[in-house]
Parts: C-alpha cells; sequence; structure tokens
C-alpha cells in the first residue's frame, strides 16, 4: 500500500476510534484550561466553541477547537511603537514616502533631530481575550469544508489539516475573515486544475492570482504591524512577511497544505527573509514565495545558517 494511502487510512481508523468513543466527558486537555483561566471575561467565548461542538456531536471538530485553544497562549495582534532615543513617539507612515530611498531620507532626517529611533512592541492583543465563539466556529467549520471538498486535500492527516490549514492567524496581524474572501474569490480554482489531486498545481494557480495583484514593497520593513487582509486589499504590496501571510490566507482557505519558512540572519549579508513552502503529494516540501515565485521556481537569494518554520501550534520540544 502506497505511504499516502496507507498515512490516510491510519488518519481516517484515528477519526473513527474518536467518534466511536463520542464527545469527551472527561477533563478537558491542560494546555486548553490554562487557556480559558486566562481569557477572564472572555472564558465564555471560547466555552461557546467547545459547547457548540459538544452539542453538535461533530468530535473531530471539538478536538479542532482544542488544538486551537490549546495553542492559543501566545497568540495576538502586536501593536509596536516608534520611540526616539529619549522614549518619545515619532510619527512616521511609510506611505508618505514616495518610494523606499526616499523613506529612508526621512528616517535619517529624524534621527538627526531626535536621536536613534527604534520600534518597541507596545502591546500585544491576546486572542483569548478579544477573539469571539462565532469567528472561531466559523474559521474551523470553512476549514473542515475545505480539506473536506477539494479533493488536493484529501490526503491530508489530522495533524496536518491542524497545523496547515485549520489555524485563523499566520502571524501576529489583526483577525479578519480571509477564508470566506478567498473561497469565494478562488471557486474558479477547482475548475481550472489539471491533477486535481495535485496540491502544488493548485498553489500555483492561486499564486499566480495573487501576483496579478500583490507585490513587494521595501516601505514596509518599517510598517509597525503585520498586515490584515483589509490593509493588503487596499494597498496591494508589503514586505516578505506580508507576501508569505497572504499566501496563506487564499491557500489556506482552498484546503492547500502551506506554510512559512523564515531566517533572522543571512549567512553572508544583513537582513532577514520569510517564504513560503507547501506539502506536496508525497510530503516533501517545496519552497515558494507568495505572490512573487511559484513551488518549483523559487531559489533563495543569500546563504542560510538557519531556517525556522512559523507553526501556530507550541513546539514543547523546542529550545525556546
Amino acid at each position: 500500500m502506497k505511504f499516502n494511502v496507507m498515512k490516510r487510512l491510519i488518519s481516517l481508523l484515528s477519526l473513527a476510534f474518536m467518534l466511536s468513543c463520542g464527545p469527551r466527558e472527561f477533563t478537558l486537555p491542560e494546555n486548553v484550561t490554562n487557556v480559558l483561566n486566562k481569557a477572564g471575561a472572555n472564558k465564555s467565548e471560547l466555552e461557546k466553541v467547545i459547547n457548540h461542538y459538544k452539542e453538535t456531536k461533530e468530535v473531530i471538530k471539538e478536538e479542532a477547537a482544542y488544538f486551537l485553544i490549546g495553542n492559543m497562549e501566545d497568540q495576538g495582534y502586536a501593536l509596536y511603537k516608534l520611540l526616539d532615543s529619549a522614549g518619545a513617539g515619532v510619527d512616521f507612515d511609510v506611505l508618505s514616502f514616495k518610494d523606499y530611498d526616499h523613506l529612508l531620507l526621512g528616517w535619517d532626517s529624524i534621527e538627526k533631530l531626535k536621536g536613534k529611533i527604534d520600534f518597541k512592541l507596545d502591546t500585544l492583543i491576546h486572542d483569548y481575550h478579544t477573539i469571539t465563539g462565532d469567528y472561531m466556529i466559523k474559521n474551523i467549520d470553512l476549514a473542515f469544508e475545505a480539506w473536506d471538498n477539494y479533493p488536493w486535500a484529501k490526503k491530508l492527516s489530522f495533524d496536518q489539516f491542524c497545523e496547515y490549514i485549520l489555524p485563523y492567524r499566520s502571524t501576529n496581524e489583526p483577525l479578519e475573515d480571509w477564508r470566506t474572501y478567498f473561497m469565494a474569490e478562488l471557486e474558479w480554482v477547482s475548475d481550472s486544475i489539471k491533477d486535481k489531486t495535485d496540491p502544488v498545481e493548485a498553489a500555483c494557480l492561486v499564486n499566480d492570482y495573487i501576483k496579478s495583484w500583490f507585490r513587494f514593497d521595501p516601505r514596509y520593513y518599517e510598517h509597525p504591524t503585520d498586515l490584515g487582509l483589509k490593509e493588503m486589499l487596499q494597498n496591494k504590496m508589503g514586505r516578505c512577511e506580508d507576501m508569505t501571510n497572504i499566501a496563506i490566507y487564499a491557500m489556506r482557505a482552498m484546503g492547500i497544505p502551506v506554510m512559512s519558512d523564515f531566517t533572522p540572519y543571512w549567512a553572508n549579508t544583513g537582513n532577514n527573509h520569510a517564504w513560503n513552502a507547501i506539502l506536496d503529494k508525497n510530503d516533501s516540501v517545496i519552497m515558494f514565495m507568495g505572490g512573487e515565485s511559484n513551488p518549483g521556481d523559487y531559489k533563495l537569494g543569500n546563504r542560510l545558517a538557519k531556517v525556522y518554520r512559523k507553526t501556530y501550534a507550541v513546539q514543547e520540544k523546542s529550545l525556546k
């Protein structure tokens, strides 16, 4: 039996076992309980999600809810502020400069007056304090709809689904309903793809669509937040992290298992970089760049020292 068929069978057997056991009647997972205890007044919204799937007896969706809630502790919308050497706030709008060279001149002129300026984390708006139950239920239902309905997604195991399709956010962007938008915007993909079992071909179609309207702009190096979908649609540009995020939104909405890898420092030059990767039919990882280069065509421009992967799940065995 081929590996992918065997993996899918094991996944289905695991789900069948969970269903045969019925909904959880015992103590919640420890990480879920920890997040509920931190949620304060918003605890009822998280419990709403759990209770919803207990009532509908959709055990596998209940398990997906535990995955999202249990790994929610460090998830949130990060707001940064630009400070001068005295700790005073500095107003700086990247789009007020016509290009990156003019932005650097503006940055230098401010530093001549105020000393070195730099961004500092101002507020992390924790998801467990703000996310609504309705938002989470809709995200879970649409993620399962993509897993069930798109043939290129059917081979994914439940664990792969949870990490590469299910999460409602990618980095520290504002929460928005990107699944509904892209499932409608990209409904043509199913009719356009030749090999309906090939997630890489599906990703190429989606990425060609992104390339038609979204582009890289280095001015966004100095943008104080990760972009949400609304701002991306409005300005149609961003930095490399934003490019990986727009690909993640569009492709995960379509059940395509994608992720973002990054290096915090190049080995042979300054700066850092983030890019996308996709699981192909055989679970091999293929690099690409959202809005720029398709799987199989993309090559990194500098030498790597260390690569990390952004995950929604807490990596308990990581060095951190």
